[in-house]
């Protein structure tokens, strides 16, 4: 299956969890296609 995700903002963890979700989607033969982020245009994403 493909998957795009959606992801709420790079506060609180999001990001780190949703990486977590990743390698454990991929894990199971799904392919991540695409990481989505809401982000404030004061905040920088991390590089990761």
């Amino acid at each position: 299956m493909k998957v795009i995700f959606v992801i709420q903002g790079e506060g609180r963890e999001h990001l780190t969890q949703a990486l977590a979700l990743k390698q454990m989607m991929e894990r199971e033969g799904h392919e991540v296609v695409k990481m989505l982020v809401g982000k404030s245009k004061t905040r920088e994403l991390p590089s990761f």
